[in-house]
């Protein structure tokens, strides 16, 4: 596969990486492990000789990016040849549909020095109007009772830095749970996120839940007024339709979490 980037010492960001052969799949190999990612941040768009680019991904924290991608996809982080494996598809069943003069762009910020990457793409010839987009928000402090609607999104990732509970609706009814009660039903649903270096399993992060919008149609965090929720979206795509007509598929079946 393609190589666009490796690490080179003292660099705290890639830079801008281009990409224009046909694609809709990225991969990064780290030396560092998926728990131990902090603040690094994923740019992806696409560059249009009109200047009207299209944005897949803006400042979006690389973890949860990651953390998506694994629940959309069922997928697990891989250990390879002495660094971490991790896969983002871009595209729905095939490769970004890129005109000439056109061309994917990516970066990531907020590299830390002593990290080793090397980011890579799969050739795919198949083509795709149907994006992935990752977006980012954070629902700041003050607001007590903030509703998130779940409509067009595959896969919510969140954290919460203070005392909240979650309501998660389905069809019309709500539950509510504090965030350690829906991650012990997370964690029983799923067991780990891949595999370390030692081989032995990569549990699930307790600083996040990860879930698929087919088991729920909203989320309402009732917090206090100083607590921060931080929210990542995975949606279905830019153009309502692919090439093979397909949206993002969402890797659970339908099932209620309101038992």
């Amino acid at each position: 596969m393609p190589i666009v980037y490796e690490s080179q010492s003292g660099k705290l960001k890639t830079g801008d990486l281009k990409i224009e052969q046909s694609t809709g799949m990225l991969y990064l190999k780290s030396s560092k492990a998926l728990p131990d990612l902090t603040n690094e941040e994923l740019n992806i768009w696409i560059a249009r000789s009109s200047g009207d680019d299209t944005y897949l991904a803006t400042r979006c924290p690389l973890k949860e990016a990651i953390l998506l991608s694994l629940k959309n996809d069922d997928n697990l982080v891989q250990y390879y040849k002495g660094a971490y494996l991790y896969f983002l598809n871009i595209g729905v069943e095939g490769a970004l549909n890129i005109e000439e003069g056109e061309r994917l762009m990516i970066s990531v910020d907020n590299l830390k020095s002593t990290d080793t990457w090397e980011i890579g793409y799969h050739e795919d010839y198949e083509r795709t109007n149907s994006y992935a987009v990752f977006e980012h928000k954070t629902l700041i402090a003050g607001n007590t009772d903030v509703r998130v609607p779940l409509a067009g999104v595959s896969v919510v990732a969140f954290t919460v830095n203070g005392e909240t509970e979650i309501g998660m609706s389905l069809d019309g009814q709500e539950k509510r749970m504090s965030f350690e009660e829906l991650q012990m039903q997370m964690f029983e649903d799923e067991n780990y996120l891949g595999f370390n270096a030692d081989g032995s399993p990569m549990p699930l992060l307790d600083t996040h839940i990860v879930i698929p919008s087919n088991i729920v149609d909203s989320l309402r965090f009732y917090k206090t007024s100083a607590t921060i929720v931080d929210i990542t979206f995975l949606k279905a795509g830019i153009l309502p339709t692919s090439k093979a007509g397909m949206a993002l598929k969402n890797v659970l079946g339908k099932k209620s979490i309101l038992k």
